[in-house]
């Protein structure tokens, strides 16, 4: 009888693509699990219109978000002020003008492959904080601009008022 021997290194690697793949499965299976539950969170949510926007807001729900892939709904919890609604809504626009809703699906799609990379967790979470405050800066430059423009306009009545003022002081002084 002829014996064939086993290299060691087809077992490590043969154990190692197993574990692997059990890896991805379970990031898979977090990602669906985390999917539905979110679903089932959202769906009592009630539309509500906010600066021209549709937005649902829940009880169920802790903090505002942007889902779905095909077409994102903003999802706010009824504990935000309604002073602070308005900026909410900003942020969350911003997430659906840059596309976060499609970005931050595809790395972690990036991460379940490479999961065993501590490298691109890291990049993931750096990630998810960066989207965060790019949104953030976009709200500030944008009430920035929106209170530029309205003290420029408020600078512009008040020269007229003074050309006015000024010009009747000297009509009046003929």
């Amino acid at each position: 009888k002829e014996v064939t021997s086993v290299n060691p290194l087809q077992i490590v690697a043969m154990f190692a693509a197993i574990v692997w793949v059990i890896g991805i499965v379970v990031m898979l299976g977090f990602l669906f699990y985390s999917w539905v539950r979110l679903k089932n969170q959202v769906r009592t949510a009630v539309p509500k219109e906010v600066a021209g926007v549709k937005i649902y807001q829940s009880e169920n729900i802790a903090t505002p978000f942007l889902f779905g892939l095909i077409k994102p709904r903003i999802y706010i919890p009824f504990s935000v002020a309604e002073q602070d609604l308005t900026y909410v809504v900003l942020h969350e626009q911003a997430h659906d003008r840059r596309r976060d809703y499609l970005i931050k699906p595809i790395a972690y799609l990036l991460l379940t492959v490479y999961w065993f990379n501590p490298l691109l967790w890291v990049a993931y979470v750096l990630l998810c904080r960066d989207i965060e405050l790019a949104c953030d800066e976009l709200v500030i430059r944008e009430c920035e601009k929106q209170q530029n423009d309205n003290d420029e306009q408020k600078e512009d009545e008040i020269k007229s008022d003074e050309v006015a003022i000024l010009f009747n002081y000297d009509i009046d002084k003929e």
